[in-house]
């Protein structure tokens, strides 16, 4: 969680959004992920997918929610077709390696017990 304020700090010091607003929802998206307890190692990688598409989600309707609380003018359909959608497929397309990277790491930090 402190990764996503530090970087949630970052993304907000080169954006449009108000400050704080990308690291209030990359711990959300952080928290909400905590509730499954480390659970996505070794189930099925549609579930893995399933959590990022998830989490873009939540990370997407924090940011367009907080803008239009503001009262800054958003165009919610291009929003949606020109940043959100096309951010959603390439977190879909670079978490497919990011997922059998993750499942070496796992498998290699975390080794079978062997029973004699």
């Amino acid at each position: 969680m402190i990764l996503g304020f530090a970087g949630g700090l970052f993304l907000d010091a080169f954006s449009a959004v108000p400050l704080g607003v990308s690291s209030a929802a990359l711990v959300l998206v952080a928290v909400i992920t905590s509730y499954s307890e480390g659970q996505f190692w070794g189930i099925n990688p549609i579930m893995q997918l399933a959590a990022v598409l998830v989490g873009s989600v939540v990370y997407y309707a924090v940011i367009l929610f907080a803008l239009v609380a503001i009262g800054q003018p958003v165009d919610l359909q291009q929003a949606l077709g020109q940043i959100v959608l096309p951010s959603l497929f390439l977190n879909l397309i670079l978490a497919l390696p990011a997922v059998q990277i993750g499942e070496s790491l796992h498998g290699v930090l975390h080794p079978a017990r062997v029973t004699a």
